[in-house]
């Protein structure tokens, strides 16, 4: 298919970009608490400190919950977060704080 229709060909494609898995750092692991809850995340920073992270936990009664969140190089963050406990009642919430420290939040609370 190279230069099919006058495109160009696609021999060079992924030249010069390198090995992305070396510009990144990878962690992830899981748990088992000692009542039986398990829960498990991972979580990426690339080249420039930029960082996102997310993880998931389930209770041994049922309850279930799941968090996330990024990490700026420049120094702002971000999450979020919701849980669903074993009697059905739900929570979450997500704030942001910018570099200078200034940020703001919301949450809620059902059941």
């Amino acid at each position: 298919m190279n230069s099919f229709l006058g495109l160009p060909s696609d021999e060079g494609l992924g030249a010069g970009r390198g090995n992305l898995s070396s510009e990144f750092n990878v962690n992830k692991g899981s748990v088992e608490g000692p009542r039986g809850g398990t829960a498990a995340g991972a979580s990426v920073e690339g080249p420039r400190g930029n960082t996102v992270a997310k993880g998931g936990a389930v209770g041994p009664d049922g309850g279930v919950a799941t968090a996330e969140g990024v990490r700026g190089a420049g120094g702002g963050t971000a999450a979020r977060g919701a849980a669903v406990g074993p009697d059905g009642r739900v929570a979450g919430g997500a704030a942001v704080r910018g570099p200078d420290g200034y940020g703001g939040g919301r949450g809620f609370v059902a059941g």
